[in-house]
């Protein structure tokens, strides 16, 4: 009975890791949407709505109750505001208020803006490869020149472009499927599938060198720190997330070229760890 029973138990064992594991992964998505879902100013709509409802139904009570003491035109006005936030009008209130909070952080298309200048250098830096190639505005004796920077006479662009390229391709690669998308928009949901990609790579390092609940609680206290929070927050469209990708990617390699007992092995392992060493030093800002 054991004997049958445990392939049984162990497929149920790595259903909870998968499960957790997805929990984890969606909860951190989820938070780290907040700059484009705006979910955390409901509270902020709801609160100026109540207390203009507040005010108005003062105003009303003041006006009809007024040789009334001073409990019962309380009375009132609370009956008041709870029937206004009873009405199907008090919903459509609170939309519209969180409309107007939200719509000065967004352009002309609804699309919400990016979180610093830097970021909108990058998207300059990407469109630019998209639309002919290279990430400046021009080439200068065959350098890629950037025209909008040091006026007037521009600057050479940064040498640590694989964040733009990267990027690009990816683009031209989903827009195979959605091809709507602006490259604006693209941009500033890419820190969600970069953190994502973090946070399974931390995950399958420390399931292999470790355990797999070591791997979860690597995962969830890795991507609820704050500082990883900042830097992988939908619209933070810049090189900070990489500063974590690339060691722990490169680490992981030479571990395996460590356990390899051929020299094919530890060859083909050191030499994947030393392209990604070398792409990280490229365009590694510090």
């Amino acid at each position: 009975m054991v004997e049958y029973g445990a392939p049984k138990n162990k497929h149920l064992k790595y259903l909870i890791y998968f499960i957790c594991l997805s929990t984890i992964l969606g909860v951190n998505l989820y938070f780290r949407t907040y700059p484009s879902t705006f979910s955390h100013m409901n509270k902020v709509a709801e609160f100026q709505v109540q207390d203009s409802l507040k005010k108005a139904a003062e105003t009303l009570v003041e006006q009809k109750w007024s040789g009334y003491s001073q409990v019962v035109r309380k009375l009132q006005v609370e009956n008041i505001e709870k029937e206004t936030r009873k009405s199907s009008n008090y919903t459509s209130l609170v939309k519209d208020k969180l409309k107007k909070i939200t719509d000065s952080y967004k352009d002309s298309s609804g699309t919400t803006y990016l979180s610093e200048i830097d970021t909108y250098q990058w998207l300059r830096y990407t469109a630019n490869i998209i639309n002919h190639g290279y990430p400046g505005d021009i080439k200068k004796d065959g350098i890629s020149w950037d025209t909008l920077m040091t006026a007037p006479y521009g600057h050479k662009v940064t040498n640590h472009q694989f964040l733009f390229y990267s990027t690009a391709w990816l683009y031209k690669l989903y827009c195979f499927c959605l091809p709507d998308i602006s490259i604006q928009k693209f941009c500033y949901f890419i820190p969600l599938l970069h953190i994502s990609i973090l946070l399974l790579l931390l995950f399958f390092f420390c399931a292999r060198f470790f355990s797999i609940e070591a791997g979860l609680v690597a995962t969830i206290l890795f991507g609820f720190s704050g500082l990883v929070m900042r830097n992988s927050m939908a619209g933070w469209y810049d090189y900070d997330i990489f500063n974590y990708i690339f060691p722990i990617a490169i680490i992981w390699l030479v571990a395996e070229a460590l356990q390899r007992k051929t020299i094919r092995g530890i060859a083909l392992f050191s030499a994947f760890a030393a392209l990604l060493l070398g792409l990280f030093a490229s365009h590694w800002v510090g």
